[in-house]
C-alpha cells in the first residue's frame, strides 16, 4: 500500500509539472504572438513620414504595456532588476530582446533620446557576444561611429534578429553610411526572406540610392508581400517599382491586384490608367479613369488623366467636360490648361482655346507643347503673324518638337510661302518617320511646290 501511494504521488506531481509546463508554453506562445503583432504595422502606408511617426508612438504604446506586465517600472523605460532576471531566464529571451531593440528603433524614430535605455535592456537580456558588441556600438554611436561600422561588417553579423537589424542600419543611415546599412539589411534579410519589416525597410532604403535597382527593389515588396499578403502598401510600392524600371505590364498587374482587393479606392485605377496607356491600351486605360472618376469625382489628377485620354481617342466633347473639371479642381496646373485647351480647339472652340492656352503660358510660360497648341488656335483665327510667332517661340524651346515643326509650315502655307514651308514639314518627317500624317504633309507642300517626285514617294510612304 505505501508504494501505491508513493506511485500515486509520483504520478500527480508528473501530471501537475506537464500542466505548469503547458501553462508556460501556452504563455510563451501568447507572448510571441503579442511581439509578432506589435512588430507588425498597424496602418499599411507606412512609407510615409506622417503615418511612419504615428507607427512609432504605437509601438512605443504597445510595447510599454507590455513590458510592463513583464516588469518594466512605471515610471521609465528602465527595467527593474527582478523584471531582467525574469526575461534573461526566460525561453524567449532572444526575442524579448529583439523587441527590446524594435521599441528602441521606434523611438529612434519619433525623436525620443530615451531609446538607448531599451539598448541597455536588451544588452541585459540577451548576453550573446556578437549581439552584445552591436549593441555596445549603437549606445557609443555618436561618440564613436567607427565602432558600429566595425560590429557590422563581421561575419556572423547574419545571425542577428532582424529587428536588431533593422535599429543597426537606422542608426547607420543616420551617420551617412548608407551603403554600410544597406549591406546589413541584405545580409539579414537573405536569412530572414519572410520578414515583412526587413524586407520592406530594405525597400524604402533601396528606393533613396542615387542610382536605385527598381527590379530588385520590386523583389523586396514582393518578398514583403509574400511575408504578409494583407499588405496592399507593399503592392503599391512593387507596382511603382516595376514602372520606375521599365516594366508597365508587371506594374499594370500590381495595380490590378491593389483594384481587386480595394475596388472602392479611386487612386488604384489612377494608378492602373496609367500602366495600360504606357502599353497602348488607351481603351482599358479609359475604362480604369472612368470607374476612378465615378469612385472620386474630386480627384482633379483622375479628371486630367481621363480627359487627356479621351483626347488621345479623339473624344473631344467628353474630353472638354473632364478637362474644365480638372482646371476647376485644381486651377493651378498648367498642364491641365493645356489639355483644355487642346480639347476646346477640336470641338471648335477657339476663342476659349485661346483663353486656356494663354492660362497656361502665364503658369508655365515654358511648355513648347502649349506654345504650339496656341500657334494652332491662332492660325484658326487668321492671324497668321502671330502663329508663326508662337510656333517659332515653341521651337526656341523645344526644337525637336515635331507637333510646332508642322504648325510653323502651316503658318508659312497660310502666308503664301510655300518654299519657306517645306523645311518645316521636312524636319517633322525626320523627327517623327513613322507618322504618316507628317509624310502626307510633306508631301501635299512639295506637290504644290512643284517637286513632283519626292511629292509621289512622300505619298506612297505615307
Amino acid at each position: 500500500r505505501g508504494r501505491a501511494s508513493a506511485l500515486l504521488s509520483e504520478l500527480e506531481a508528473g501530471a501537475r509539472g506537464a500542466e505548469r509546463l503547458a501553462r508556460e508554453r501556452e504563455a510563451d506562445r501568447r507572448l510571441l504572438a503579442d511581439l509578432d503583432r506589435i512588430a507588425l504595422p498597424g496602418e499599411d502606408d507606412i512609407g510615409s513620414q506622417d503615418l511612419s511617426l504615428r507607427e512609432a508612438r504605437r509601438k512605443d504604446a504597445e510595447y510599454r504595456k507590455l513590458f510592463q506586465s513583464l516588469g518594466l517600472e512605471a515610471n521609465g523605460p528602465q527595467l527593474s532588476p527582478e523584471g531582467l532576471r525574469t526575461l534573461r531566464g526566460s525561453a524567449l529571451s532572444r526575442e524579448l530582446a529583439a523587441a527590446l531593440d524594435d521599441w528602441a528603433f521606434a523611438r529612434r524614430k519619433s525623436g525620443d533620446p530615451e531609446w538607448r535605455h531599451l539598448v541597455r535592456a536588451s544588452r541585459e537580456v540577451d548576453p550573446d557576444p556578437v549581439r552584445d558588441r552591436l549593441r555596445e556600438a549603437l549606445l557609443l554611436e555618436p561618440a564613436a561611429p567607427d565602432a558600429l561600422r566595425a560590429a557590422v561588417v563581421q561575419d556572423p553579423v547574419t545571425g542577428l534578429p532582424p529587428l536588431t537589424a533593422l535599429l543597426a542600419a537606422s542608426a547607420l543611415e543616420e551617420l551617412g553610411a548608407r551603403t554600410e546599412a544597406i549591406d546589413l539589411l541584405k545580409k539579414v534579410q537573405m536569412v530572414h526572406p519572410g520578414h515583412f519589416n526587413l524586407s520592406f525597410e530594405l525597400g524604402l532604403a533601396l528606393e533613396a540610392d542615387p542610382a536605385p535597382d527598381w527590379r530588385e527593389i520590386a523583389r523586396c515588396y514582393t518578398a514583403a508581400r509574400a511575408a504578409r499578403p494583407r499588405s496592399i502598401e507593399a503592392l503599391h510600392r512593387r507596382g511603382q517599382a516595376w514602372d520606375r524600371g521599365g516594366s508597365p505590364r508587371l506594374a499594370a498587374d500590381a495595380f490590378a491586384e491593389a483594384v481587386r482587393l480595394e475596388p472602392e479606392r479611386a487612386h488604384w485605377r489612377s494608378h492602373l490608367g496609367s500602366m495600360l496607356r504606357k502599353q497602348g491600351d488607351i481603351d482599358s486605360a479609359l475604362s480604369a479613369y472612368r470607374e476612378g472618376v465615378r469612385l472620386d469625382p474630386g480627384d482633379h489628377e483622375l479628371q486630367a488623366m481621363l480627359g487627356e485620354s479621351l483626347i488621345q481617342k479623339h473624344l473631344f466633347e467628353e474630353a472638354v467636360v473632364h478637362c474644365r473639371e480638372s482646371v476647376r479642381l485644381h486651377p493651378a496646373a498648367a498642364a491641365y490648361w493645356a489639355n483644355l485647351a487642346v480639347a476646346l480647339g477640336e470641338t471648335g472652340s477657339v476663342d476659349e482655346a485661346l483663353l486656356a492656352a494663354r492660362e497656361s503660358l502665364r503658369l508655365d510660360p515654358h511648355s513648347a507643347r502649349v506654345h504650339g497648341s496656341l500657334s494652332m488656335e491662332l492660325l484658326k483665327k487668321g492671324d497668321v503673324d502671330l502663329a508663326i510667332a508662337s510656333a517659332e517661340e515653341a521651337l526656341r524651346l523645344d526644337p525637336a518638337h515635331g507637333p510646332s515643326h508642322a504648325i510653323l509650315g502651316q503658318a508659312l502655307v497660310a502666308k503664301g510661302e510655300i518654299e519657306k514651308a517645306l523645311p518645316s514639314f521636312e524636319e517633322r518627317v525626320r523627327l517623327e518617320p513613322a507618322n504618316p500624317v507628317a509624310r502626307y504633309q510633306a508631301a501635299w507642300v512639295n506637290e504644290r511646290a512643284g517637286r513632283l517626285d519626292p511629292a509621289i514617294e512622300g505619298y506612297r510612304e505615307a
